[in-house]
């Protein structure tokens, strides 16, 4: 394809030497190609909400950042080519909005409603559009976009005060049937959530404790990876003595590999309990140990359901 020496190839050898020094990663979209091969081709409904479903929610943190920054690199080249594009990718331009138009406004709840209104209808100032999918969840998208915006050095000053804000404003906010419910989209959220900040932890595995369990999750890919940064954060804000985190990579299909994960859950709720015992009662780091038990607790509860999400 870049071989050749008609005009229409040295374009291209051209273009592929901009793309190159501009850091554009192409793994990243072979790899992309690869899991588009494998588009279910049948007329199979379950088989179709299945590949939606994981392209929706399956998304690794390493693949979301590949994917933001491929989008950057193209969003900037079109927006030299053409005067009054936006320079923003979609993801940056939307959460953007959300930070400052909702999550600090006076008034959060009747700022979403707005702010809903405005990406239902396209109402950009350019050219950007909706991050909101048709077959996604409201809150996974924009933890999503979150997960990068927030990274950048410009946006770290608002951080942490930004991730707690909407990690109250979800909890609080979302009226949808299942928002109460531990489903897999709902891990997915959990997931992308920036947890490094220890109020953000506390605040995120309290509201996860009082949540309901529907299903097992232990088929979910996701639910492991979702498992280990949650009991690895513990271990690092020191929660926790030690961590084995191949303890926690069970065979999903496995039901005495998981059966081994749940024993290793509960000897560490075990050892939390008996740490937090030695604390005053009513003391905040006694009341951290607890709500650290009782995150660990629900996943084994998660573990030991009778039937599937």
């Amino acid at each position: 394809m870049f071989t050749g020496k008609d005009d229409i190839h040295i374009r291209n050898r051209e273009k592929l030497w901009i793309l190159s020094r501009l850091g554009y990663n192409f793994r990243f979209m072979d790899e992309e190609y690869r899991k588009d091969l494998v588009r279910p081709n049948s007329n199979n409904g379950k088989d179709i909400r299945t590949w939606l479903y994981r392209n929706a929610f399956l998304q690794d943190k390493q693949s979301l950042e590949h994917q933001y920054h491929n989008d950057k690199i193209s969003r900037l080249i079109r927006n030299l080519h053409a005067n009054g594009l936006s320079e923003n990718t979609d993801a940056e331009e939307n959460s953007k909005r959300f930070v400052n138009g909702v999550l600090y406004s006076d008034n959060p709840k009747s700022a979403w409603f707005e702010y809903q209104k405005k990406a239902f209808d396209g109402d950009y100032e350019k050219d950007n559009t909706s991050i909101f999918k048709f077959v996604g969840k409201k809150d996974v998208d924009m933890a999503k976009a979150l997960s990068i915006l927030l990274e950048r050095s410009d946006w770290r000053g608002k951080r942490v005060g930004a991730w707690k804000k909407f990690v109250h404003f979800r909890y609080e906010n979302d009226n949808e049937i299942d928002a109460k419910y531990i489903t897999p989209e709902y891990i997915s959220f959990c997931y992308y959530v920036n947890i490094e900040a220890r109020d953000v932890f506390l605040m995120q595995i309290r509201y996860f404790n009082s949540m309901k369990v529907v299903g097992n999750l232990k088929k979910e890919p996701l639910y492991t990876e979702f498992l280990k940064k949650y009991l690895l954060r513990a271990y690092m804000l020191g929660y926790m003595a030690r961590i084995e985190e191949f303890q926690l990579e069970y065979l999903h299909d496995n039901d005495e590999s998981v059966g081994y994960t749940i024993e290793y859950l509960e000897n560490i709720a075990g050892r939390v309990d008996a740490e937090s015992k030695d604390l005053v009662i009513g003391d905040r780091a006694g009341n951290d140990l607890c709500a650290v038990r009782n995150f660990i607790q629900k996943n084994i509860e998660i573990l030991k359901f009778n039937k599937e999400a």
